[in-house]
């Protein structure tokens, strides 16, 4: 696993990675917030939550390309010093972000009862599953905003200001959450409206942010470029295929889960969202591994590319060997958060035992994605 010694390069990519991991936090908190509110409630609201966020991250991750591709033409055009060319990428992807954002709402929306039908097939939890999916989506337009603003700053690389933003943002999310579902007594209904409250906000202040950035830069007209877009587009279409087929293999192990059973389906609710979590624990790198790698080539310096790859190496198997032994010493233990059912906690104790033998191989696949990235 190499020398824990930190040279200059070790320093710097702990400089982007740190702060990159609290705001890389905020998605999987928010969804470990509903769950660990949600799970209060019972086990078919915790099953309604499960087919939702389904359904919300396999249409609405597969849209992280506006981070990931964001970052690098960002990193890449600053590194050969064209400022206004990286500015101009990332003001047509927040662009693509709005209307995407609309789109896809309005979808989820109007087919709500029929997503939901394909993951789960128990009717109290179906319904629950709608609840929560016809009220999350107001805020679909407003994540992809979020999405696209943090990818602009990892590319400059600002991992700082997204941290700050996203920590206020997961704060004031648990405070409404729990006003609406506990003080309020909204349910299920409750839960996802914090989470948008949450969203707005952080849209809000990172276009607030951004925007003047992108002018600062030499960009000053914030209209739409149709050729400008589409070549943000094409550098996502590959990102869109390795995340479609992430998120297609979450979505079937998800719907297998819920045709076990709710206990089944709620522990895997609880394990599915743990290793998300776990795995932002890696992603930090993954970031510095886009941000570095691009602005290397960007520059014409492959040897230093190479030499940030094999630091991210390094960095990776010390954090799959933590996460793996964390993981396996927890797994008893962490089920008692979610929930009080003692077949769901068994179930997904099981299943953390399996998350924790990944981590390693997890780790290491993990940061190679985002060096390929760069």
């Amino acid at each position: 696993m190499g020398s824990w010694r930190l040279d200059a390069l070790d320093r710097r990519i702990l400089a982007i990675a740190v702060p990159a991991l609290g705001s890389l936090l905020v998605e999987p908190v928010y969804v470990l917030t509903d769950t660990a509110v949600v799970g209060r409630l019972g086990t078919t609201e915790l099953g309604g939550l499960a087919i939702a966020s389904t359904v919300l991250n396999t249409l609405v991750w597969i849209f992280n390309f506006l981070s990931y591709g964001t970052t690098v033409r960002v990193a890449v055009r600053r590194g050969r010093g064209d400022l206004a060319g990286a500015a101009s990428d990332a003001l047509q992807a927040l662009w693509l972000a709005l209307g995407l954002g609309i789109v896809t709402a309005l979808g989820i929306w109007l087919g709500a009862d029929r997503l939901t039908g394909l993951v789960g097939d128990d009717p109290a939890v179906i319904d629950h599953g709608v609840t929560y999916l016809q009220v999350s989506v107001i805020g679909i337009p407003f994540q992809l905003l979020t999405v696209a603003c943090i990818g602009y700053l990892y590319g400059l690389p600002n991992t700082r200001l997204p941290f700050l933003v996203l920590a206020a943002s997961t704060t004031t999310n648990l405070l409404v959450e729990l006003v609406l579902v506990f003080g309020l007594d909204m349910g299920i209904a409750g839960s996802a409206w914090g989470t948008v409250v949450a969203q707005l906000l952080s849209a809000t202040v990172l276009l607030g942010i951004v925007v003047p950035r992108l002018r600062a830069d030499g960009l000053h007209r914030l209209r739409v470029v149709p050729t400008v877009m589409w070549e943000v587009v094409k550098v996502g279409g590959h990102l869109v295929q390795r995340t479609g087929f992430l998120l297609l293999t979450l979505a079937v192990a998800t719907a297998a889960a819920g045709r076990v059973g709710n206990a089944t389906l709620g522990g895997h609710q609880i394990a599915a969202k743990l290793f998300i979590f776990l795995a932002i624990g890696v992603d930090m790198f993954k970031v510095s591994g886009q941000s570095l790698v691009g602005h290397a080539l960007g520059a014409g310096r492959p040897d230093d590319a190479r030499d940030v790859v094999a630091h991210l190496y390094r960095w990776a198997a010390r954090a799959g060997a933590a996460l793996t032994l964390l993981t396996l010493v927890a797994a008893p233990f962490l089920p008692l958060a979610f929930t009080a059912d003692p077949d769901v906690r068994r179930q997904a104790t099981i299943a953390l035992l399996f998350l924790g033998a990944l981590q390693l191989p997890a780790a290491l696949t993990f940061v190679l994605d985002g060096a390929l990235m760069g």
